[in-house]
């Protein structure tokens, strides 16, 4: 029996993009498909993800001009060599390149947007309208991304476009997961703080800094209240000149990237998700997973995840967060965090999530074979 073969290109090896591409592998069976992982820049290997690994640039630096058409030739040739059946590529760059090998080879194209705003500039609206072939299709991560794809009117359709709502896989959450002391060891947080705490990159669309300002609000109100924020990024030295500015030292703790970051999810009393903009982010699934409350920007994939069972603020508004905090801190944590866990589990469960992918990938592979 043929194996078919499938390319997973993605722009580098890195944090949610790089969990949903490892479970998109893991849902295709092996005795099916056979799956490389595929990074235009800067790949590290992971012994964890189940397929072959494949770089094309050792460089962490943006590729323009001259170089990127080497490295489009580079993988022109690689792709003409392995005769992939399939390319699954994540944001627009990858997706770029598997449009054009697209256009040369006809292999068939899977294209996943993880957030709302990915193609807003006119230039990619412009590279979808010019690449429009009946053998790709779209995956937004959540409805609203769906949405905002075919809003945008420039070739992302009800027949091209679907949403595949992300999932993480509970029970290996669980697994990992260690408790709130321990966690809190490991991170070396204080044990008698009320810690809202928040997983992802310390960039300005994170939103981080809104709270930080939400906690030198209420600091004085509920002086039990913390903050932590793992991750890693250029924002770090803002966060941390803004700590230092309004004496947060003691209790605003910045724990840089670490692998596996929901292990550590118990080490807060409260997840917040503060972004200006996402599609449907792994981190917050993460929080869920600990059966934490949540308290998350007013974004729509957001708010239609946990409007019932979580607290939602003003995108941008460190007034309004600030006064959820004060809610969530005194409301009955524990029972809200069991209703955002039962959530989590109805609507986000992992064996939907590669059913949906499989049944996709199949659809797809079709054509290359037809």
């Amino acid at each position: 029996m043929k194996r078919f073969r499938v390319m997973q290109l993605q722009n580098y090896n890195s944090g949610s993009f790089s969990y949903v591409g490892e479970q998109i592998a893991r849902a295709l069976p092996n005795n099916e498909y056979e799956v490389v992982s595929a990074f235009l820049q800067g790949s590290r290997s992971n012994d964890k993800q189940p397929n072959r690994i494949k770089s094309f640039s050792d460089s962490d630096r943006n590729i323009k001009g001259i170089k990127r058409q080497i490295l489009l030739l580079k993988i022109y040739r690689y792709c003409k060599q392995e005769r992939f059946d399939l390319i699954i590529a994540h944001r627009f760059k990858s997706i770029h390149v598997a449009m054009t090998l697209n256009r040369l080879m006809k292999i068939p194209v899977i294209g996943i947007i993880h957030g709302i705003g990915d193609f807003d500039r006119r230039y990619r609206q412009r590279i979808i309208k010019r690449n429009r072939s009946l053998t790709w299709k779209m995956v937004g991560v959540s409805q609203p991304v769906k949405e905002y794809l075919i809003d945008l009117n420039c070739g992302m359709t009800e027949r091209n476009t679907v949403a595949i709502n992300n999932a993480i896989d509970i029970n290996a959450a669980l697994a990992i997961q260690l408790n709130r002391a321990e966690a809190r060891k490991a991170l070396n947080l204080p044990e008698n703080r009320l810690i809202f705490g928040t997983i992802g990159r310390l960039v300005p669309v994170k939103g981080h800094i809104y709270l930080l300002d939400a906690l030198n609000r209420i600091k004085d109100k509920l002086p039990e209240a913390a903050v932590a924020i793992m991750g890693e990024g250029k924002s770090r030295r803002e966060l941390e000149k803004y700590i230092e500015e309004h004496r947060l030292g003691n209790r605003a703790f910045i724990l840089g990237a670490h692998n596996h970051a929901v292990k550590y999810a118990r080490a807060f009393d409260v997840f917040v998700m503060p972004s200006l903009s996402e599609g449907l982010p792994i981190a917050l699934l993460e929080g869920m997973s600990a059966s934490l409350p949540v308290i998350a920007s007013s974004l729509p994939a957001i708010s239609d995840l946990i409007s019932d069972v979580g607290f939602i603020f003003k995108t941008g508004d460190a007034k309004d967060l600030a006064q959820k905090m004060m809610e969530t801190a005194n409301a009955n944590r524990k029972d809200i965090g069991e209703r955002t866990f039962a959530k989590l589990k109805k609507e986000h469960d992992i064996e939907t999530f590669r059913h949906h992918y499989t049944m996709l990938a199949q659809e797809m592979i079709k054509m290359s074979v037809a």
